[in-house]
């Protein structure tokens, strides 16, 4: 189970907050690398080669200023990655390689990971009861995730697929859709499937 620090930052964080700008020229300290060598470790596995988006956006409500950056595994930058980061700002990144790295139905180029969001609300208490319970019940499921990765809420849950097993998006969203509603996790990315794609 690959669970990474939810604060991917800076060895000089509190410098660059009384600055109040992220300093590029800082280095990772040892746990940030160990850190983006995982992530970049997992991208490959998704990707390998491929082209796939990385999309950041402020975690304001009723703001919205979403940056993307197609990428490919070789090419990641960790300096976006902490930059953003520090700034406060979700990063996210597209699971399913992409023609172009753009994320759209129609630029899909490969299928690499059904992925589920689970959500759960309630006090820190309650939220780390439910996960328990959960974490458990996923565990004695028959198809256990291949990935499970920890958020500050929940889990994102990824079931990595064979190379070419699914081969278009109306088989992809019909799966996704239903083990959606089999392990009860969240739907957005049942109304917005590129999302995932």
């Amino acid at each position: 189970m690959w669970r990474p620090s939810p604060n991917l930052s800076v060895s000089s964080k509190a410098s660059c907050m009384a600055q109040q700008h992220y300093n590029p020229i800082t280095t990772m300290n040892t746990t940030e690398r160990t850190q983006f060598n995982e992530l970049e470790q997992f991208l490959t596995e998704l990707h390998d080669e491929l082209e796939f988006e990385i999309f950041t956006a402020l975690e304001t409500k009723g703001s919205s200023q979403v940056r993307l950056f197609p990428t490919m595994v070789p090419l990641l930058d960790p300096d976006i990655i902490a930059k953003y980061n520090f700034r406060k700002y979700g990063i996210w990144f597209t699971p399913n390689s992409m023609r172009n790295g753009k994320r759209l139905k129609a630029n899909a180029s490969r299928f690499n990971a059904i992925v589920l969001d689970m959500d759960f609300k309630g006090t820190d208490d309650e939220i780390t009861a439910q996960k328990a319970v959960k974490l458990k019940m996923l565990f004695d499921l028959q198809l256990i995730p291949t990935v499970i990765v920890e958020t500050r809420n929940g889990f994102h849950l990824y079931w990595i697929l064979a190379r070419n097993a699914i081969l278009d998006i109306e088989t992809y969203e019909s799966l996704q859709i239903l083990m959606q509603q089999k392990l009860d996790t969240d739907v957005w990315s049942q109304t917005n499937s590129v999302h995932l794609i």
